[in-house]
């Protein structure tokens, strides 16, 4: 019987994201130009994009701090990795960045709220504060977190204020999209498929982005420890374990 190969985290490379390895595909296609025109345009507006996990929200908002700095440099585009680095920079700095024509994009937006409380934190205040300040002074802000936001105990001071954006909701790609993103997923960790091994991938993925992330975790951690591999034997092998992997969380939800 096939087993899963279970991958140390200390040994699952993080990946470098880019503009240049970003697809854009149809769940995102709208989004993406809708950033792009009002950057261009050099309108403020402030925006909350939603994204499931894995659905490729770190890599959109890198890309899109690539973009607009390449294309909108008169704005000052200043990105913060999560919530908490927000928070943080915050602290240290108040509010003083915040001038006209900046843009600020914050990825997961959830850590920055706790999951459990009962009235407005001291930072929540301070949040509410930032977003106003940040209307005044004409920056835009553009936020990506987890839908799971809404299930967070935020305060209505926090909840309206996240209300008030303009909401976008990143879609997975169409089927006939999926087999040009596993090109780029490949090309984004250094790998180079060729169209025969991509669609065989493909087809024993399905359109399931998790699975496709889950499958090259596992195939550059088997790489790792066999190097000597050959590479048809080491997507063999990959498969094998994503597919035990798959047809066991088949059996957990039956």
């Amino acid at each position: 019987m096939a087993s899963s190969v279970k991958i140390p985290l200390p040994l699952i490379k993080r990946v470098a994201f880019s503009r240049e390895n970003f697809y854009i595909h149809s769940g995102v296609e709208e989004i993406w130009s809708f950033f792009t025109s009002q950057a261009k345009a050099l309108t403020p507006f402030s925006a909350l994009i939603k994204g499931e996990e894995k659905s490729g929200k770190t890599h959109f908002a890198t890309a899109l701090e690539e973009e607009i700095k390449k294309n909108a440099p008169s704005l000052n585009t200043i990105f913060f990795s999560s919530g908490t680095a927000l928070k943080s920079f915050i602290t240290e700095n108040s509010l003083s960045f915040l001038k006209e024509n900046t843009y600020i994009i914050v990825d997961n937006l959830e850590e920055l709220f706790p999951s459990t409380a009962s009235n407005l934190t001291p930072f929540e205040s301070t949040f509410v504060t930032f977003f106003e300040e940040s209307k005044k002074r004409k920056s835009s802000l553009v936020f990506f977190t987890s839908p799971n936001i809404n299930l967070l105990p935020l305060s209505p001071h926090v909840t309206s204020r996240l209300n008030s954006m303009h909401q976008f909701l990143i879609n997975e790609p169409e089927e006939e999209e999926f087999k040009k993103l596993l090109y780029y997923l490949a090309r984004q960790r250094g790998i180079a498929f060729s169209p025969y091994q991509i669609k065989i991938i493909s087809a024993r993925l399905g359109k399931s982005l998790s699975s496709a992330q889950e499958f090259f975790n596992t195939y550059l951690y088997i790489k790792s420890v066999i190097p000597q591999k050959s590479s048809h034997k080491l997507l063999h092998s990959t498969l094998k374990s994503i597919t035990s992997t798959l047809n066991h969380k088949k059996r957990e939800t039956l």
